[in-house]
């Protein structure tokens, strides 16, 4: 039996429109195992998810863009399109009328910082199509050049250009720069299996490899940039920096190579083990360590 999604035209009622049984939208498209998920609809996780999120370890298990002491920004984890952000205040109230000044200059300022080419919708309560009706927030939603086609108007279907955890690692990187100082973003570029890394070996001791911020640059360009003038051909796969999303947060990036040739430039590949062996207990080791365990569906792919 053919369990995969089809158009059953004898389900158009009697008196329906035959002649326009050939338009999709008068037809019904069968998904059988959407009822799994009807089902567990009452099953949500206990509390608020944004409360949850707040309260957690791991920022970029959580998607958790932005922490500050009135509100965060997080990943839509079932965005509209690439890029969707959601700023949400700290505090536990329902409607921007029971939210303080503070909570909603910062959100304004967060949301000044996190739009980017975007359309901005304001969601407040279930009416206004939120799926968390007891907890206001902002939805930021980036358009971009060519990232709509044919798809969502004939097949219903949107299409989403980027992986979410490449866009996160994006996205963070941006919202701190102000905070970072000008701080350089370390790079963790591994060889496609992930068993050798690049590492900067012009000094008297190895370390990753920096990308400094350029004006009008974003930072992930910068170091891909970086990686591609020393020979190399990498792929953004994810975030590389620390886990919280708080003031102190190293900016880091997770890229993956085909090996091709020897890297330029003072930069060389390693064995990973050497390497976290001679970085020793700096950040940078800890950094890289977690980058390698948190991206290792991307060696799949390289495998």
């Amino acid at each position: 039996m053919n369990d995969r999604p089809h158009l059953d035209q004898a389900t158009v009622p009697p008196g329906g429109a035959a002649s326009n049984l050939s338009d999709p939208r008068s037809a019904q498209l069968w998904l059988p195992w959407r009822m799994d998920y009807i089902m567990r609809s009452g099953e949500r996780e206990p509390g608020c998810i944004f409360r949850n999120r707040l309260a957690g370890a791991d920022d970029v298990e959580h998607m958790v863009l932005f922490r500050g002491e009135d509100v965060f920004a997080i990943m839509n984890l079932c965005p509209y399109n690439s890029g969707h952000v959601m700023v949400v205040p700290n505090a536990h109230q329902p409607s921007p009328e029971t939210l303080d000044a503070a909570a909603l200059t910062a959100a304004a300022l967060l949301m000044q910082r996190s739009l980017r080419a975007s359309r901005l919708a304001l969601s407040c309560g279930a009416t206004a199509g939120a799926g968390i009706a007891d907890h206001m927030h902002h939805h930021i939603v980036p358009r971009w050049t060519g990232d709509a086609n044919f798809m969502p108007i004939l097949g219903g279907t949107m299409v989403m250009p980027e992986l979410l955890p490449v866009t996160y690692a994006k996205v963070r990187a941006e919202l701190f720069q102000a905070e970072d100082d000008g701080l350089p973003a370390v790079i963790s570029c591994f060889e496609g299996t992930g068993s050798q890394v690049v590492v900067d070996a012009s000094g008297q001791s190895i370390r990753l490899p920096l990308a400094s911020p350029v004006d009008g640059e974003p930072l992930w360009r910068t170091a891909h940039l970086f990686l591609q003038s020393a020979g190399i051909q990498p792929q953004l796969f994810g975030w590389g920096g620390t886990a919280i999303a708080a003031a102190g947060q190293r900016s880091g990036f997770c890229f993956v190579t085909q090996k091709t040739a020897e890297a330029m430039d003072g930069l060389r590949f390693i064995p990973f083990d050497e390497a976290v062996d001679r970085l020793g207990s700096i950040p940078e080791s800890e950094m890289l360590d977690e980058a390698r365990k948190r991206n290792r569906g991307a060696f799949a792919e390289f495998a």
